[in-house]
């Protein structure tokens, strides 16, 4: 084992604090909040791991969540040209690393999950978040981001118990 992947699996440990958090979280912009930091700690864990898609990823959603929650704090509805912007600029990122079927769990879960946090539906968000957990789970399984394996997992099952409580 190399330096670089023994911190990646460290940076990972704290996604996972972090990632709980945003799951439990009872405001959206507490959600979009958590969901920023986790991004930047994903996006340092995939780099640390050469998993490119992953890191472009991850810099979309940076991005995506500091304008949605910039628009959440001022009681505005994100718009139809930043969802368009976002997935665009998801696809197109994406396809920049595109190296095999499982670099394109980052498109397929960025666009997702852009479509899940600009709408306002808690439910659908959670979802979707769901379906995503189970895609990532596959990639970093992929790129040997284990410890974020194991924690999709894990963060899999909460968004289930955190959906079925919430109905």
């Amino acid at each position: 084992m190399d330096i670089p992947f023994i911190i990646a699996q460290v940076v990972a440990l704290a996604c996972c604090a972090v990632s709980c958090a945003s799951y439990l979280a009872k405001k959206r912009r507490y959600f979009l909040f958590w969901q920023l930091v986790n991004n930047v700690l994903y996006g340092i864990q995939y780099a640390l791991l050469g998993a490119f898609a992953g890191v472009a990823s991850n810099a979309v959603s940076v991005a995506k969540y500091a304008i949605f929650m910039h628009n959440d704090s001022k009681g505005k509805d994100n718009s139809k040209i930043e969802l368009l912007v976002f997935l665009v600029l998801s696809f197109g990122m994406g396809l920049l690393f595109l190296d095999g079927w499982y670099t394109a769990v980052p498109i397929v879960t960025s666009l997702l999950f852009t479509f899940a946090a600009w709408q306002k539906s808690e439910r659908l968000l959670r979802v979707i978040g769901i379906v995503c957990c189970a895609l990532w789970i596959w990639y970093n399984l992929s790129v040997r981001a284990y410890v974020s394996a194991a924690y999709s997992f894990a963060e899999l099952l909460c968004a289930l118990v955190t959906l079925i409580k919430r109905k």
